[in-house]
């Protein structure tokens, strides 16, 4: 069953996803609506999601990359996230260095 989520992890962004399993591969879909209508699918069979490839996939940056792959994260998918962002999406602010 597929069904529609506004994601916002609160890195400012606001996600429309639709989301859900395909039948009868047992596959999962994620579709961010960018535009309200229409935007970037993507199709993967429940195994392990590492950033690196989800990104060379869709064409996203890390931060919307992150975004995308928390929400999966929260429907019990395993994922990877990239570097310097926590499992909620978001910048990992523990990792910044600041110069006075």
């Amino acid at each position: 069953m597929v069904k529609s989520f506004d994601w916002q992890p609160g890195n400012r962004t606001r996600y429309e996803l639709v989301y859900g399993s395909i039948l009868p591969d047992n596959g999962f879909i994620v579709v961010w609506l960018q535009s309200g209508s229409s935007g970037i699918a993507f199709k993967w069979f429940g195994d392990y999601l590492h950033y690196t490839y989800f990104k060379e996939k869709t064409g996203l940056n890390d931060a919307d990359a992150a975004g995308i792959l928390s929400f999966l994260k929260s429907q019990g998918h395993e994922v990877g996230m990239p570097s310097g962002f926590n499992d909620s999406g978001c910048r990992d602010l523990s990792e910044e260095v600041y110069v006075s």
